[in-house]
């Protein structure tokens, strides 16, 4: 049985209530919001519908990964090791791009670097060849039902005094317990995180809700969540608030919807939240139309490699 996606009430919403005079911002303010939401969601569609006829396979094989939306797998001790040295100078370079942000500036455009745009150097080697041995590309290309290639490699570094996450999630001060559960606004896209070291719920494995990949949104509300990412209609300062409570209900929808829910349906959804612990050099493979959230750390530091693959088409 399909998963049933949250929707949440805004008319009832406590923190999404209209007010006269309410401020918006510029770009939400301008005539016509509505109307470009249903463009952005209907041309979103188009593309995913152009990419479901190009498809070669089923997709969705029965397997645990399409199952869950996740599975992982383990690189080997000596994998490891290399990839670490491999990324050695990629995390100095990390950590003097954090240490050059402003005092309460890291966001996550601070936290995250590319790693060897060229595709030339040994890191790259090391993480084609992995992904090759665990037969992650394939699996990935089986799931989808289209052949996926490597788009990106990140590096991510993340410790427990940054707080922007939670900073940005809460609501005048309310912080949902799942703030920051969120879609990935990508079609057809998936990711393989590599855990440089042991990574636990004190510094920021990685959480999934177990199936919710396989919901039971419809493709245009899907468009429609991805839309509102498009246009900054996630945020949650008050201004983006405002201009998102005017939407018609239809078009009310989110990525990032964790920060919006509370109460039985934020308990309801968790239940089936899945914390992915594992050992240095675990490689998890994920559906990013999955609901998921990570980098909430407690202490610590967390490295990791995020790798995003894409429809070879």
């Amino acid at each position: 049985m399909p998963f049933k996606f949250p929707r949440i009430d805004y008319a009832a919403h406590p923190y999404y209530q209209i007010a006269d005079g309410d401020e918006l911002h510029e770009a939400h303010a301008a005539p016509g919001l509505r109307e470009r939401v249903v463009e952005r969601a209907q041309n979103i569609l188009a593309s995913e519908q152009r990419l479901a006829l190009a498809r070669t396979g089923p997709g969705g094989q029965a397997d645990e990964f399409s199952r869950d939306g996740f599975a992982t797998f383990a690189l080997g001790k000596d994998r490891l090791a290399k990839l670490k040295v491999a990324a050695a100078p990629y995390v100095s370079a990390l950590q003097q791009q954090r240490n050059a942000a402003p005092l309460g500036q890291l966001d996550f455009r601070t936290t995250v670097l590319p790693v060897d745009e060229g595709r030339t150097s040994e890191i790259y080697e090391l993480i084609e060849d992995s992904c090759r041995d665990l037969g992650l590309v394939e699996l990935a290309s089986a799931h989808v039902g289209l052949p996926m290639r490597i788009r990106f490699v990140h590096l991510q570094m993340d410790r427990a005094e940054d707080q922007y996450i939670q900073q940005k999630g809460r609501l005048d001060g309310a912080l949902s317990p799942a703030f920051y559960l969120h879609i990935d606004a990508k079609t057809m896209w998936l990711k393989i995180m590599v855990y440089l070291q042991d990574t636990d719920e004190e510094n920021g494995a990685l959480r999934y809700i177990v199936g919710s990949h396989d919901s039971d949104m419809t493709p245009y509300e899907r468009a429609v969540r991805r839309a509102n990412d498009a246009l900054l209609l996630d945020n949650t300062d008050p201004k983006t608030r405002a201009a998102f409570a005017r939407l018609p209900p239809e078009l009310q929808h989110k990525c990032n919807f964790g920060n919006d829910l509370f109460g039985e349906e934020a308990e309801r959804v968790l239940q089936a939240e899945r914390l992915v612990e594992a050992p240095g050099g675990t490689a998890i493979l994920f559906d990013i139309s999955g609901a998921h959230r990570g980098a909430i750390l407690h202490k610590g530091e967390r490295q990791v490699l995020q790798i995003t693959l894409e429809p070879a088409i």
